[in-house]
């Protein structure tokens, strides 16, 4: 399951492909979800780019990792949605679709980490996806400076209109031109709030989840609450620092 997120996140972010490259190649991991989905997985046809051709070991045992654990391929399909609109995508108008963004974009991990041990309940399902989601959006704050470098925003375009912003505000922070305007430090710290509500309604998933998984959920709600409060300590600036965990941290975590 990470072997297939990483490799299609790749092939929608990283290297010099062109963005009709990526379409291609995540056009090609759908085809190859499509077999799995009728039980056959297709062999490379060769007409793909070599990063497409560096995939190919990774369908069958996903097909075979599927039919063993009878997860749902519909989540496969959200992520690789996801992953095709990082590629034509780069605003986002209201919170909305943001967090119709994070329902493919993070979601679909934490349910399959709960179909893996048999937890389907529609309130474990549901506090997942608020931790999931709120791992996302930690995520969007942390990364507001190097997302705005690579032409992406993940602040709701009508929210930063509601604050009185332009994104020329946010551009100058992140160059260091001039220190964020009060405004933008609100509406981040908005968003900061929203994420950490998130969390805290995920959070009695920690409590019901028994072994190892729970253990890793929990360290997990753990480090993103850590990360904002490192974003509070910041007056929730991240135009220029990206707050990243250090040992003390880990320690305090664990």
């Amino acid at each position: 399951i990470y072997r297939f997120a990483r490799m299609a996140d790749d092939l929608a972010d990283e290297g010099d492909l062109s963005p009709h490259q990526r379409l291609n190649a995540l056009s090609h991991c759908r085809k190859q979800l499509e077999s799995i989905q009728s039980g056959r997985v297709e062999a490379m046809n060769g007409s793909g780019s070599h990063e497409a051709h560096s995939a190919d070991p990774i369908f069958e045992p996903l097909a075979r990792i599927v039919e063993q654990y009878q997860l749902p391929l519909d989540l496969f399909f959200d992520l690789l949605s996801a992953f095709e609109q990082d590629v034509t995508q780069q605003r986002w108008a209201d919170d909305a679709s943001i967090s119709d963004y994070c329902r493919r974009s993070a979601n679909p991990i934490g349910r399959l980490m709960l179909a893996l041990v048999g937890i389907n309940g529609i309130e474990h399902l549901n506090q997942s996806d608020a931790i999931c989601t709120a791992l996302q959006r930690i995520n969007f704050l942390q990364d507001l400076g190097l997302d705005w470098k690579r032409g992406r925003l993940y602040l709701p375009l009508n929210e930063l209109q509601a604050f009185g912003l332009r994104e020329a505000d946010i551009d100058l922070a992140v160059r260091g031109t001039h220190r964020p305007s009060p405004a933008l430090l609100k509406l981040l710290a908005q968003e900061h709030h929203k994420a950490y509500a998130l969390l805290r309604k995920g959070f009695p998933l920690c409590q019901k989840i028994p072994g190892r998984l729970g253990l890793e959920i929990t360290a997990t709600v753990a480090g993103g609450i850590q990360i904002l409060n490192r974003i509070e300590s910041l007056n929730f600036d991240t135009t220029r620092t990206r707050p990243v965990l250090g040992v003390r941290d880990w320690l305090i975590i664990g």
